[in-house]
């Protein structure tokens, strides 16, 4: 069973870096947004998306969204392959 997930965003506004351990993410989006994320080798992809541009995170890996303009909200509708794709935040440790 898949699952749909629309999230809008606010202008320069980020998502926190998260992983879906149970399935890839597809989306389709409305705005511009920078995407990006993290291989197996630790090596950072990152790429700048527009109106109607399709991006597919792979499942397990590390990734973010962030808004890159300052004076438009953006869209996206997240297609998973599963229905609890189970999303974990990635938080960072402030010593």
């Amino acid at each position: 069973m898949a699952s749909l997930f629309r999230l809008c965003l606010p202008a320069s506004c980020p998502s926190s870096p998260h992983i879906h351990p149970r399935s890839a993410e597809l989306f389709v989006l409305g705005g511009s947004i920078e995407v990006g994320f993290v291989d197996t080798t630790n090596k950072l992809f990152t790429q700048t998306l527009t109106d109607g541009d399709m991006f597919v995170f792979p499942k397990g890996l590390v990734h973010y969204k962030f808004v890159s303009d300052s004076y438009r909200y953006a869209f996206t509708i997240s297609a998973f392959a599963s229905a609890n794709q189970g999303p974990v935040l990635i938080r960072r440790r402030i010593s």
